[in-house]
Order: structure tokens, then C-alpha cells, then sequence
């Protein structure tokens, strides 16, 4: 359940018809099916463009779409009490997601797309000691689980190797959860919007800065795309927020894992990539893990709004 503004304990349920972290993780879900099409076009770019000049067209999409903000009311649309903190965030969010496209770029798509989660490894201790959320056996069990799913992805037995892609992969995860972590802050002084506009500035420079040593201009046909992926890098960002700004990070970011299997498919139908019993086997944990996760959230939010009506 959403946490208090400015506090540690979570906030009074409403009698809505629906939890605040099922509400959430439908937001995370649209999010996961956003990154994986986004993630597929860097794919099909491949290394024509390097990660630098990728995520420029990511950011450059952000700026056109909240520019009509910007420019109406600059003052308003960058109002901050903390922009350091925001600066600070979005200059972890853009080294993230140009690790984050480096790594798809080296690494095949299911594996690429696995290591992402070992954020949750990150994220969840986070949680607890940075925002006080309760973490509880339910849903740290899930978010255990649902890794040990990732694990057995990855397939163990044939041994790890950490080469320039994994470890790009594993940096950019660990941003990705402090980033999570800085994001649920902001959003309790913040609005979607302003969050969005500084991303779309911030973001831009930061990437564009080494963007500069090696860009080059697309064909009309990859600038199209470059486009299509820059809009959807925009959906995914607005949809993570959007979700972990209504439940809570540790409960809802779980629902993630459900791109894992939109990545074994795309691997399966536009890149030959068979998916071994591995990965049926780790997806089939995942998937476990979240239903039961979602089960025990809405049982949970009903037991609290009966206790809540029974007051009234």
C-alpha cells in the first residue's frame, strides 16, 4: 500500500475498487511491454549505432513530448525544492540506460534481458532502509524467488562468464534500483510532469555529451525507428514511475519479471533464439512468484479496508 507522504508507515487504504499495488503493477506491466519493444528495436539496429547515440534519440523523443510543457510555463514545469537530488537522479538514470543498450547489443536478447533483474537484489534492501517500507517474508520471498527464477535463466550449471556486456549489464541494474529508490522519493514533492520535464533536459545533455564523439546520421528508415524507440523509452520511464509512485517499490517492481517471458518470445520469433528448458523452467518460477505476490497483496489491502469500515 502507498506510503504516507513525508513518512515511514504506509497511508489509510481508500475504499477504491481496486489496490494501490495492483494499480501500480498494471503500470509496471505496461512498462515491461514498452521496454521489451524498445529493446527489440535496439536489437534490430544492432551495432550500427553505438549506445551513446541510442539513448540521444531516446532522450531527444522525451524532450519533444514535454517541450509544449516546458516551453508554456519553464519556471512551473522545473519547479523543484531538491534539484540537486533530481540532477543527480537523471544523470544515473541516463548512465543506466546507455549501459543498459550497450549490453543488448553485445549480449543475446534473453540473456541481456535476465541480467536486468539482479536489480531486485538491490532493490529491495533499498526499500526497506531508504523509504521504510515493510518488506515482510511474503514479499521478499517473492522477489527471492522470482531471482532464483532469473538464475536458473541463466543457466548455472554451464558456468557465469562476465565479460564488457555482462558487467554492463550488472551496472546498469544497480543504477536502475537506486534510481527506482530516488524516483520513489521525488514523487512525494514531485508530479508525474515535472519528474518528466527534467528527465527530458537533464537526460538529453547527459547523453548527448558523448553522443558527440561518435555519432552518425541515420537513413530515413533508421531514423524512423531510432523515433519509434525514442517514444517508447519515453512510455516505459512514465510507466515506472506512474506505478512505483502509486504501490509499493518492493511489492509491485516484481510484476517486472513478466518481460522476461515477452523477451523469449521476441528472442524466439525474430531471432532464432530457441528458448532452452532453461528458461521455461526460470519463467515458470517467475511466473509462479508473481501470482502468488499479487494474491497476497489483494488479500491484504481487503483485510485492511474491512478493519477500516469496521472503525467507521
Amino acid at each position: 500500500m502507498e506510503e504516507a507522504e513525508g513518512s515511514g508507515t504506509p497511508a489509510q487504504p481508500h475504499h477504491n475498487r481496486f489496490p494501490p499495488n495492483v494499480v501500480g503493477g498494471l503500470w509496471i506491466i505496461a512498462s515491461a511491454i514498452a521496454f521489451t519493444a524498445m529493446m527489440t528495436l535496439v536489437k534490430f539496429l544492432g551495432n550500427d549505432y553505438p549506445a551513446a547515440v541510442q539513448s540521444t534519440y531516446r532522450q531527444m523523443a522525451s524532450l519533444v513530448m514535454m517541450a509544449p510543457i516546458i516551453i508554456h510555463d519553464p519556471r512551473g514545469a522545473l519547479a523543484s525544492r531538491r534539484p540537486g537530488l533530481i540532477i543527480l537522479t537523471m544523470a544515473l538514470s541516463t548512465l543506466g540506460l546507455v549501459l543498459s543498450l550497450y549490453s543488448y547489443q553485445l549480449l543475446p536478447f534473453a540473456n541481456a534481458n535476465a541480467l536486468s533483474f539482479s536489480r531486485i537484489l538491490w532493490l529491495v534492501p533499498l526499500a526497506a532502509l531508504v523509504l521504510r517500507e515493510r518488506i515482510g517474508w511474503m514479499r521478499g520471498g517473492a522477489a527471492l524467488t522470482g531471482f532464483i527464477g532469473v538464475t536458473i535463466m541463466l543457466e548455472p550449471s554451464q558456468g557465469f562468464h562476465l565479460g564488457i556486456g555482462e558487467l554492463a549489464a550488472l551496472a546498469a541494474s544497480l543504477m536502475a534500483a537506486i534510481v527506482i529508490i530516488c524516483m520513489k522519493t521525488l514523487m512525494r514533492e514531485h508530479k508525474l510532469a515535472t519528474i518528466m520535464a527534467w528527465s527530458a533536459t537533464v537526460g538529453f545533455l547527459f547523453s548527448a555529451i558523448p553522443a558527440l564523439f561518435v555519432w552518425r546520421w541515420p537513413s530515413l528508415v533508421d531514423f524512423l525507428l531510432l523515433a519509434i524507440m525514442g517514444v517508447l523509452g519515453v512510455a516505459t520511464q512514465a510507466s515506472y514511475i506512474k506505478g512505483v509512485s502509486i504501490g509499493e517499490a518492493a511489492a509491485i517492481v516484481p510484476l517486472d519479471y513478466s518481460r522476461l517471458l515477452m523477451a523469449a518470445a521476441i528472442g524466439w520469433l525474430l531471432f532464432d533464439e530457441v528458448p532452452s528448458s532453461s528458461t521455461l523452467i526460470g519463467g515458470a518460477v517467475v511466473i509462479g512468484s508473481t501470482l502468488i505476490l499479487s494474491w497476497y497483496e489483494v488479500r491484504t489491502y481487503r483485510a485492511a479496508e474491512a478493519i477500516v469500515a469496521a472503525q467507521e
